[in-house]
């Protein structure tokens, strides 16, 4: 993730903030745009997902083999865990659609952040919104 140096450095590349401005631009951001938490969140979330879908598979394999051997106990147990894991997953993907949509609302903050503090005009908030998802993507691509 980029620091808010490189994203204050960025936005006065792209001519939202000026010189001068540079160090109140950074202290703002670093109050404001707070995403690490929601990307901590959304990663837990993927992980626990994938490993209820493995376990869903797995599950799915003991459930054959108790059927073709007709142990309707064993069939019941991993239907069971089927069902366990299966709201699992449901759940990851409601953590991860919250945690995504924390992490969006985030820029956007940042941005009014910036407005408010009179650092960036109101009317290029939304490009600044969007450069500083831009910018923390990219760094998180890397």
């Amino acid at each position: 993730m980029p620091t808010n140096a490189e994203i204050a450095q960025a936005l006065r590349d792209a001519g939202y903030v000026s010189d001068a401005d540079m160090d109140a631009a950074i202290a703002v951001l670093e109050d404001a745009l707070i995403v690490d938490e929601a990307e901590d969140i959304e990663a837990a979330a993927i992980v626990d997902k994938a490993i209820q879908k493995q376990t869903i598979l797995d599950a799915e394999l003991v459930a054959d083999a108790a059927v073709a051997v007709d142990d309707t106990d064993v069939e019941a147990a991993a239907q069971a865990v089927i069902d366990e894991a299966f709201a699992a997953v449901v759940e990851d993907k409601m953590i991860i659609d919250a945690a995504e949509a924390a992490i969006d609302a985030a820029y956007v903050d940042a941005a009014a952040a910036l407005v408010t503090a009179e650092l960036i005009d109101e009317a290029d908030a939304p490009a600044v919104a969007a450069l500083l998802a831009a910018l923390w993507l990219d760094d998180s691509d890397e």
